[in-house]
């Protein structure tokens, strides 16, 4: 049997850091439509320096500003004010379900898997550490022993 795939507009952004509004602002103007909904169907942000949800929260609320929030399902990995943290974005039209974080690390590595007009999916957002051991451990130990075994995905789209 074949199966086709939807076709998904995704974006995956490096943004250093979205602590200053006047950043946030302009990102979000540029992930939004006229109409207020994401420009793509999947968001992965890396190093938001996010240190909790309330503050996601209260960024997806200011938006692009002027009233424009972001609207749609979210998931994030803290990181602190200084470094880190991911965040993913799916926009509210697509036909989402059954969303589960498989990991949430450090800041930096969300795994989340769902069913997008009932195909299975599997999403990772990675930001792995500067510093060459940190880095090595993280690629070598905690990424491997984080994601799920290519076996567990029988069937599944992994981006």
């Amino acid at each position: 049997m074949t199966v086709t795939l939807p076709s998904l507009k995704c974006l995956s952004l490096n943004v250093n850091g979205l602590r200053r509004e006047e950043k946030r602002i302009a990102l979000f103007d540029s992930l939004l439509k006229s109409s207020g909904t994401l420009a793509y169907d999947v968001v992965m942000l890396q190093e938001t320096h996010h240190a909790s949800e309330i503050e996601l929260l209260d960024w997806m609320r200011t938006g692009a500003g002027r009233g424009r929030q972001v609207a749609a399902h979210h998931f994030h990995a803290v990181g602190s004010t200084a470094s880190a943290g991911v965040v993913m974005l799916f926009a509210t039209h697509l036909h989402v379900s059954n969303f589960t974080v498989k990991a949430a690390i450090e800041g930096r590595l969300l795994v989340v898997t769902c069913d997008i007009f009932e195909q299975p999916f599997c999403f990772v957002n990675v930001y792995a550490p500067h510093e060459p051991g940190a880095r090595t451990t993280f690629f070598t130990s905690t990424l491997a022993s984080n994601l799920l075994h290519p076996s567990t995905l029988t069937n599944t789209t992994c981006l």
